[in-house]
Order: C-alpha cells, then structure tokens, then sequence
C-alpha cells in the first residue's frame, strides 16, 4: 500500500483535504478521550465520542499518509452556547473552552498545512457581535500553528494553482423540501447560467457543509461535494421529527487533481455511534 501511495502521490500533483462541522463541545459530537481546562478540571468523552474520536484519528492519518497540502473547513467548527436550548446537549457553554478544544483538535489536521476558511451557522458562533471561529483562526495564526491560512468570511472562490480551476466554498447551500440531491443540482444550473450571463466565472466544484450528509455528484465539467459532519443524532426537534431522514454521515474528503487538473474525489466515511438514541434492551 505505501509503494502503490507513493505513485498516487506522483499522479495527483495537489492533494486538498476537506471537513465540516465537527461541532466541538456537544455531547454528541466529535471529542478526545479527556480534554483539561485552564484550571485543571477534566472532561471525559463518552462511548460514541471515543468512537468518534478514533475515526478522527484514523482521517488524521491518512491525510499523513497522503501528504496533503491544504485544508478546507467548512465551517461549524464549535456547536456554541445552544441559547435556545439553555445549553442543553452541551459539555460546556464556555466559548473560551470550546475555542482551546477546537485547536487541540485541529492542530493535528493543520500543522504545517496551507487552510482556509470559511464561516459557519451565526447560531453556532453564539455570542452577539462576536465570530467565535475567525477568533480561532486568530488564535492558531498567532501561535503559528497554521502559517499559510486564510479566513475567507462567508464565501472562497479558490482558484487552485497550477490550474485554472475554481472552487466555490461555503458553509451551507441552499435547502431541499425532500429530495437534499436537488440542492446540488439546482446549483450547478444556476451556476452554468450564471456563467452564460456573465456574472460569475465558471466553478469547477462546489464544496458545502451544514448537513452533516456526504454527497458527491459529478456532471459534465463540474463537481458538487456536500461533506458529511463529525457529530452522531443531536435530541432536538428539528432533527427528531425527521428521524429516519436526519441520520448524520460522518467523514471527511480528499480532492485531489492530477497533472492536467482533472479532479477526483475520495471520501473517508466512519460508523455512526448512537449516542442519545441507542438501541436498548427492554
């Protein structure tokens, strides 16, 4: 396998790794075996965490393996302060917390590799007037955990070198009464008619988080990525009252382009722990 990696990493001359949504602090999300706070208390992950957390680990690894040079983040990097839930489903509300647990978690992925940044759900930074997630990439700057990053705001049209090649990266793109495939559909329409009436350049791949659902589609000179999340069934109502259709996909992607821009997509998906909602013996 390292020979036959070694020859992959020849062909495919830029290697982009992208995650979504690893939502750090939630009780049903992705989280270490313990994480301690400034002031030495320790919180511990449960089961499908842990479970969460070796999958992570394992994502970690074969971005390693496959030398990749950039990260994507998508966004909804900490879940936040959950006001409408008064905190409910949360290890902690504390946003300084959540910020030291997202580069504790992080570092790993970005050390020593190029990232940019998008912004994620406003609910998610929580706090009026604040943007939780630019002051983590503030943060890790400063440290120079990251070196070559780049916060983006709420829109990258990344054109990605040597190639005249265009991604366009959000967080979340659009909604779908039914079928979330029509989403991506819809926009790559939309997207070739924008080109046709001069208002936007032609956007290669689409990228987008906020789903917590992988789904890859591919058409005719363009390629839509909706990445899946870090985070098992969350026990509110938005996500209850669709139960069966809001089970989360959990992973990761890598874009890879050979040496005439050609663009491949591989994605890494995990088992979903049930956490809030495992089967129990009666």
């Amino acid at each position: 396998m390292k020979l036959k990696l070694k020859e992959l990493r020849k062909y495919f001359v830029r290697r982009i790794a992208a995650v979504s949504d690893l939502h750090l602090m939630s009780r049903y999300s992705l989280f270490p075996p313990q994480f301690k706070t400034v002031e030495g208390n320790i919180y511990m992950a449960n089961e499908g965490q842990k479970k969460l957390w070796e999958s992570y680990k394992q994502f970690c690894n074969i971005c390693d393996e496959w030398e990749v040079d950039t990260v994507f983040l998508a966004s909804d990097l900490i879940h936040g302060q959950n006001p409408i839930e008064r905190g409910i489903g949360l290890i902690s509300t504390n946003l300084n917390e959540q910020l030291d647990l997202a580069e504790k978690v992080l570092t790993p992925l970005l050390k020593g590799r190029d990232s940019h940044w998008v912004s994620g759900s406003p609910y998610h930074n929580s706090a009026k007037g604040m943007a939780t997630e630019k002051e983590l990439f503030d943060k890790m700057l400063g440290k120079k955990i990251i070196v070559n990053g780049t916060w983006h705001g709420q829109i990258a049209n990344l054109k990605i070198k040597p190639f005249d090649k265009i991604i366009n990266m959000t967080h979340g793109g659009g909604a779908a009464a039914y079928y979330r495939e029509t989403i991506a559909a819809r926009e790559m329409v939309y997207g070739k008619a924008a080109v046709v009436n001069e208002k936007l350049p032609k956007f290669d791949l689409y990228i987008h988080g906020h789903f917590h659902w992988f789904n890859y589609m591919h058409q005719e000179n363009v390629h839509h990525l909706q990445l899946p999340g870090w985070t098992a069934y969350e026990p509110v109502p938005i996500f209850t009252r669709n139960y069966t259709r809001m089970q989360p996909d959990i992973g990761g992607a890598l874009i890879l382009f050979d040496d005439t821009g050609r663009i491949t997509v591989w994605h890494y998906s995990y088992p979903l722990p049930h956490i809030a909602d495992a089967v129990v013996e009666v």
